[in-house]
């Protein structure tokens, strides 16, 4: 009696070892999966973050410019008017006809800069990266939240809940913004930008050491 009772002691301590291992390797491989797709995501959104400083780089420039030039206009028309430096130079003459032209050619430019702009869709395309990488601040949570618990789950049933709620909450999520990033960054901007970031972040490390 003694030894039957003893093999099946044997027995379950064997089959809760192998359970322990079974939940180890789950858990690990898991763990593992998520740590790749935050990766994957955080370098796909910091070589956005790359592009979207270019494009607010480039709008604030012009829209500086608009602002310069709009002041430089209202205060040449209010010199203008109060020094009459047509009357001055005489009408008539090539100084008079180019202080003329002067206001047409700020205002030219002024609408010319403002149509760039909205031909290019700056604002929206800055707003809709911003948008991307607020999203993947959330989903990078949610994933890091779901290793956190891995962690410290102790069974298979824990765990196939939580790859449960990663498949029904995280994933949709993830391959949406994924999508998204894809649509706002073009192959050979992809290309040039991941090669800039990697660039800046092996100088980083070079300099951290």
């Amino acid at each position: 009696m003694t030894t039957k009772l003893d093999e099946v002691t044997r027995g379950v301590d064997r089959v809760e070892q192998n359970l322990g291992k079974i939940l180890q390797v789950g858990k690990a491989e898991f763990t593992t999966m998520l740590r790749q797709k935050i990766s994957y995501l955080d370098v796909r959104c910091q070589v956005l973050r790359l592009k979207q400083d270019q494009f607010r780089s480039v709008y604030d420039i012009v829209q500086i410019f608009i602002i310069v030039i709009s002041s430089i206009l209202t205060l040449w028309e209010a010199v203008r008017s109060e020094m009459k430096v047509e009357t001055l130079l005489g009408a008539g003459t090539a100084g008079a006809n180019f202080i003329r032209c002067i206001p047409v050619i700020l205002s030219s430019s002024i609408a010319l800069s403002a149509a760039i702009l909205k031909f290019k869709n700056y604002r929206t395309k800055i707003d809709q990266m911003t948008s991307c990488v607020e999203q993947v601040s959330f989903v990078t949570l949610a994933a890091k939240k779901l290793i956190e618990q891995a962690i410290h789950i102790t069974s298979l049933a824990q765990l196939d809940d939580l790859r449960q709620s990663y498949l029904e909450n995280v994933h949709p999520l993830y391959t949406q913004v994924d999508q998204k990033i894809a649509e706002s960054l073009k192959y050979n901007e992809l290309v040039a930008y991941k090669k800039k970031f990697l660039d800046m972040k092996l100088q980083l490390e070079r300099d951290e050491d």
